[in-house]
């Protein structure tokens, strides 16, 4: 540390703050805050921001187009898949239809063709209503309602 002035005050003691090793007093700013940013370079950053728009602006036509034309795609593609959908489900239906038809005025047939061997006997009697009501709903109820007597 400098110090001006005579020899007895050389060779004095620093101050308190000068011994710790703090760093000496910066240059004060000047009043007024900070400069002001000169006019060309304030128009150029004018222009920088102006062009990152601009092209902001270009990149995000080009994702909208871009996303238009695969969804259209894509549309296009799953009318035309539907599309057929329905006319193959249309003609199995169709087709259905007339095999339906030619089986109820053949006797005796059936839409795979004709079965070998005799005909079917017919279907047994349905059961009563006691019958087919079952065993085991409740606590002792046999097949008919009432009957308390509990089976084999």
């Amino acid at each position: 540390i400098f110090v001006v002035g005579d020899a007895a005050e050389v060779g004095a003691a620093a101050p308190p703050a000068a011994e710790a090793g703090a760093a000496a007093p910066a240059t004060a700013a000047p009043i007024g805050g900070p400069p002001q940013e000169e006019p060309q370079r304030l128009d150029e950053r004018r222009r920088d921001f102006i062009g990152l728009l601009t092209m902001l602006g270009r990149q995000q036509r080009r994702q909208d187009l871009w996303m238009r034309r695969w969804l259209s795609l894509m549309h296009a593609t799953l009318r035309d898949g539907m599309q057929n959908m329905e006319q193959t489900i249309q003609r199995n239906i169709q087709d259905l239809v007339a095999a339906i038809r030619e089986q109820t005025h053949r006797t005796g047939g059936s839409a795979e063709g004709p079965v070998p061997g005799p005909a079917a006997a017919p279907p047994p009697p349905s059961a009563s209503p006691q019958q087919r009501r079952g065993r085991g709903h409740g606590r002792g109820q046999g097949p008919v309602r009432g009957d308390k007597r509990k089976r084999p």
